[in-house]
């Protein structure tokens, strides 16, 4: 039992890590949301890794996405999070992270074969249109990150 809140207490900490390595990611303060998804596939330092990761932007314009990239070390984050979460019998393939400007985030994970990996062409289009009506979509989540 204290392995086990051992470990969740890892998991905490290292999430907090996470959401403070993508906050940093966008060049100045225009974002007001920033996306990740994370795919894994294989175990034990085999792993293949697919991700995607943007922030989205509000200008006089509107609202526009810019890609970001992580360096080598912070994909390994994400690689030792699914670690932690094997050591509790959880092992996910997917995992989307979601921070909002005002600090609330989430983490939601999908199990089974990581799709992007596997050449779902729907899993690989999913942020084609992301911001298609985003206004409206997520208007309760911008007011309250202004």
């Amino acid at each position: 039992m204290a392995q086990h809140t051992e470990t969740l207490r890892d998991i905490t900490t290292l999430q907090d890590r996470i959401i403070q390595m993508i906050a940093a990611k966008p060049p100045d303060d225009s974002w007001v949301e920033i996306v990740v998804s994370f795919e894994v596939e294989g175990e034990d330092g085999g792993e293949t890794t697919d991700y995607t990761i943007f922030a989205v932007c509000k200008s006089a314009s509107g609202f526009h996405k810019l890609a970001l990239f992580f360096e080598i070390d912070e994909e390994d984050l994400f690689l030792e999070l699914r670690r932690l979460y094997r050591a509790l019998n959880d092992t996910w393939s997917t995992v989307d992270v979601r921070l909002l400007r005002d600090g609330r985030f989430t983490f939601d994970f999908e199990y089974g074969p990581p799709k992007c990996l596997n050449g779902d062409m729907d899993a690989i289009r999913r942020f084609d249109t992301y911001l298609d009506g985003y206004e409206q979509k997520h208007l309760n989540d911008l007011e309250s990150a202004e």
